[in-house]
């Protein structure tokens, strides 16, 4: 132990073998960044699953548990554990990328309630169809989906999000009009 007090505070810690905790500072390149920010100890925890098998099974096991509460829920909100789900796979697997399994979640979600009048004009449903515009090749298709199904097209979030698209895609003139409609609808009384 007189041999750790001698050294500077940096090689104390790391003779001293004490887990920070911090993992994210070792694979922050990797996390790919949310809106609302991020819970640090899931954070933590995801990152560190990689190296201990006792987390990566209580990863999956958490996993399970959310699906079987999608299937379970008996209250007024069915989307709400869908959107709870969501969060956790963000949250939890902070790479993102297909060992996600984030894309299929979003597309299953979708799927369960397209057809909902009831979610058409929440914008917690539209939010979840704006993230997987944002993962798909061709996000387009998604936006004139939307569109053909009146999902989402009382937000401005819809609006922006399709002429921003628009803009990436270097077709000013429909993301000009894509915005002066938005402008328009959010005018009407």
């Amino acid at each position: 132990m007189d041999q750790i007090d001698g050294l500077d505070p940096e090689l104390q810690f790391l003779a001293s073998k004490q887990e920070t905790s911090y993992e994210w500072e070792l694979f922050k390149e990797n996390v790919r960044p949310l809106k609302g920010g991020r819970n640090v100890r899931l954070l933590n925890d995801a990152l560190k699953s990689h190296a201990h098998n006792q987390l990566k099974k209580s990863l999956l096991e958490t996993r399970s548990r959310l699906i079987e509460a999608i299937d379970e829920y008996k209250g007024n909100d069915p989307l709400l554990p869908w959107l709870e789900r969501i969060k956790w796979v963000q949250e939890s697997f902070p790479p993102g990328g297909d060992c996600s399994g984030l894309i299929v979640i979003y597309e299953q979600c979708l799927r369960a309630f397209w057809h909902s009048d009831r979610y058409k004009d929440d914008l917690r449903y539209l939010k979840v169809w704006l993230e997987y515009a944002k993962n798909c090749a061709d996000a387009e298709v998604i936006y004139n989906f939307l569109d053909a199904n009146e999902i989402g097209k009382s937000h401005s979030a819809y609006y922006v999000a399709c002429a921003l698209h628009m803009e990436s895609k270097s077709k000013m003139k429909v993301a000009n009009d894509i915005f002066s409609l938005g402008i328009s609808r959010d005018a009407q009384p």
